[in-house]
């Protein structure tokens, strides 16, 4: 399966593997809802996954944004590999790929700084 669930120490941790793409949309999308409605911390990790399409790209954008809003802990960890960004490239979407790993990357120093 391309989308890998465990918990750990409280905390959700969604894998991408493989390819994601609109064929697990559904999936993906009540993997994330269940992930920030049940959990206080969610990470997703990328560096898995060879293959994204925009509507996997729109479903971690949304998700981030709404974990953000609702005071979640939520971040997208690892690198998208190149192949992803040269296929997202023409759709003009790669800089809201750097964006997502940028703005989980920050909430997480955030985070950190906070427990300090």
């Amino acid at each position: 399966m391309a989308i890998n669930v465990e918990d750990k120490n409280g905390r959700r941790c969604i894998r991408l593997d493989d390819v994601v793409d609109i064929a697990q949309a559904a999936d993906l999308k009540e993997i994330l809802i269940d992930a920030i409605g049940s959990f206080a911390s969610v990470r997703v990790e990328v560096s898995g996954a060879s293959a994204i399409d925009v509507t996997t790209v729109q479903l971690l954008w949304t998700a981030l944004s709404h974990a953000s809003s609702a005071g979640k802990d939520f971040a997208i960890e690892g690198r998208w590999n190149k192949e992803i960004e040269r296929s997202l490239s023409g759709t003009g979407i790669s800089p809201i790929l750097h964006s997502m790993l940028a703005k989980s990357a920050e909430e997480e120093s955030n985070v950190l700084a906070a427990r300090n």
